[in-house]
């Protein structure tokens, strides 16, 4: 039998033999993949390229200092196993970027550059011990079992949060315990708190008009988006929130646009109750304004009114 392979690896610690030796020459490999195979009746043709790959583990301890911030590879690496190192560096650059913007603008005090670090850090730990997990796993696993194969929910990332960072407010959840919270996973608990990822709600009908939207194409990575639930308040104290949010459309709230650029204020019904039921808010509950941060996740949960705004 005669095949081309494209790609070969190796992986394993069962293989016996020194992994340097394996990849010094065509033979020597050869060799390894009939042992380990029982293939003989493979032939191996040209070999273009070998070498040896092992799984590097660690990251900075600072994502930031001075005027000087990493992202992506440059601050962390770690088993490909699970998947979670591309949309890592999104997240982290994203992170950054809306922070950036603000401060450069001079709508933020430098200080916010420090919550870049200060979120970043526990969720790429969280990524490391992961992945490192799988890949120990990956290496332990027998070929006829697919146990160790199993991926988990959280490596979906939607439960990632920024829950005990300092730039979070959240007054319908006072008690929570920081202390506890998993970068991963306490954004998968059945209730939405400030610091996790922004839900989406379909079904969202224009007032007075006859087109539907949904909280995703609302939300724009160029600005904050406030989302304001009636509630059983009065007419009054809804009207009160919205003179409060009007005080910072034209300047704060936009990461990008120019200071005199107005935000777009947008009345939607709530037709299918979907934004009231992702966002866990229940009739009893009176006005809830939900600043969804440029990055997608929710920046501040206020229930007092214009004063907690």
């Amino acid at each position: 039998m005669e095949a081309i392979l494209g790609d070969m690896h190796i992986v394993g610690d069962s293989i016996k033999g020194d992994s340097d030796e394996i990849a010094s020459s065509r033979e020597e490999l050869i060799k390894v993949f009939y042992k380990a195979t029982g293939r003989t009746d493979i032939q191996i043709g040209e070999l273009v390229w070998m070498g040896v790959w092992r799984p590097n583990i660690r990251m900075v301890n600072e994502f930031g200092k001075g005027r000087v911030f990493v992202a992506g590879d440059a601050c962390h690496v770690h088993s490909p196993t699970g998947g979670q190192g591309m949309n890592s560096g999104i997240q982290d650059s994203f992170n950054l970027a809306w922070k950036l913007t603000l401060v450069h603008k001079g709508l933020a005090p430098r200080s916010v550059l420090d919550s870049y670090s200060q979120e970043r850090l526990r969720v790429i730990a969280s990524t490391l011990n992961m992945t490192t997990e799988l890949f120990k796993k990956e290496l332990s696993g027998k070929s006829k079992e697919r146990t160790h194969l199993t991926r988990g929910y959280e490596l979906r990332m939607f439960s990632i949060n920024y829950r005990d960072s300092p730039l979070v407010i959240d007054e319908k959840y006072p008690e929570r315990d920081l202390e506890v919270v998993d970068a991963y996973r306490s954004g998968d608990d059945g209730t939405v708190q400030g610091g996790d990822r922004a839900p989406d709600a379909p079904c969202l009908t224009h007032l007075g008009q006859n087109t539907s939207t949904s909280l995703f194409d609302i939300f724009k990575p160029n600005h904050h988006t406030a989302l304001v639930f009636s509630g059983s308040g009065s007419g009054a104290s809804v009207t009160q929130v919205l003179e409060t949010l009007r005080e910072y459309s034209s300047d704060s709230s936009s990461s990008f646009r120019a200071p005199s650029e107005v935000v777009e204020v947008v009345t939607v019904v709530d037709t299918e109750r979907y934004a009231h039921k992702n966002y866990v808010i229940e009739p009893q509950d009176g006005p809830t304004v939900v600043i969804v941060r440029p990055d997608g996740y929710i920046g501040a949960l206020v229930t007092s009114g214009s004063k907690g705004i």
